[in-house]
């Protein structure tokens, strides 16, 4: 039964989101991906909440003025960010979502695929299980969510067959308008070289682990992202930064938050992110990144600046990958 209360609320945010523009291009906008479309420089991770919780989360994001959403099939919470976004205007905000390689038995939904018929079957159901549970017709990026992984460290042979015809179904659907770009997540060089020497499309992008103390070109993978025209895509990009001391000294400097800091460093760098929160407060600092800017010296500062152990790509690390991100 629906409370009256609840018919007010879903008023209250159809009038509250009915002003939103149409994504434009421009700086705060976002990039333009090698497919014309352009992407916004921040979206919301949705990875970690309830069905309801994302939905609720979404809508904040988008009043916060959020323009992109990042999902997963292997999220188990598409239906929920379906339901947001019915009460948008689909055309406002920018879609991620993505499929499961065939080879990857160590995390959910354990997938242990290594005939290729079976593979592709597999991709093509995972995609209309995304355009189904999202309640959309098309999706605006869609990735392949990390590469086909035997744990040998680099994308061998058998890995790269198998993301080649995971690549070759995102391509069918690229051609039939129920996407509109495809890309890849924790691809490092050697998936990458080997799926564009087999493919006729190029990543638009590249989403991989990212944040300050990773120097700003970790293993090189942000520049080869860049000469191949790939959009490199931030996942974690405050993790470990927040209480971090030099972060901190910059950031007291603009009057910002370590957050913000952390946040404008990686749009400087031409990458986009994701990122998450239940507070509209730092939604609002994490989209407001463009009325100021970093020095040079502060660039510098945290250009060269290292310490942890992360890694921008788990599939070249030679061990096997538990969780998803």
């Amino acid at each position: 039964m629906v409370r009256p209360w609840q018919l007010l609320f879903s008023v209250f945010v159809l009038r509250a989101l009915a002003w939103i523009p149409e994504l434009q291009v421009g700086e705060t906008a976002g990039v333009r991906l090698n497919t014309g479309h352009v992407m916004p420089t921040v979206s919301l991770g949705t990875a970690g909440y309830t069905e309801r919780e994302v939905e609720h989360a979404i809508i904040l994001a988008v009043q916060a003025g959020f323009r992109g959403i990042d999902a997963a099939f292997n999220y188990y919470n598409q239906v929920g960010v379906g339901r947001a976004l019915q009460k948008l205007n689909r055309s406002t905000v920018f879609l991620v979502t993505k499929t499961t390689p065939c080879f990857h038995p160590q995390a959910l939904p354990h997938y242990n695929i290594s005939n290729h018929e079976e593979c592709r079957k597999q991709t093509r159901m995972d995609v209309e299980a995304d355009l189904k549970q999202l309640g959309v017709e098309y999706i605006d990026l869609l990735l392949l969510h990390g590469a086909n992984h035997y744990g040998s460290g680099v994308c061998d042979g058998p890995s790269c067959a198998l993301n080649a015809v995971q690549w070759s179904v995102y391509e069918e659907f690229l051609e039939q308008g129920k996407v509109r770009a495809i890309g890849v997540s924790n691809f490092c060089q050697s998936c990458l070289n080997c799926l564009m020497a087999s493919s006729r499309v190029v990543p638009a992008v590249n989403q991989i682990k990212y944040h300050v103390g990773m120097t700003a070109d970790p293993e090189s993978l942000v520049s080869f992202c860049k000469r191949h025209e790939i959009v490199p895509m931030a996942y974690s990009p405050l993790s470990g930064v927040l209480d971090d001391p030099l972060v901190k000294q910059i950031a007291q400097r603009h009057n910002k938050t370590s957050g913000q800091v952390a946040l404008k460093w990686i749009v400087n760098w031409g990458a986009v992110l994701t990122t998450k929160s239940n507070s509209s407060v730092h939604l609002a600092e994490d989209v407001d990144l463009f009325s100021w800017n970093l020095t040079a010296a502060d660039m510098s500062q945290l250009d060269d600046y290292a310490h942890g152990t992360d890694v921008p790509s788990w599939a070249c690390t030679g061990t096997k990958f538990l969780a998803y991100v």
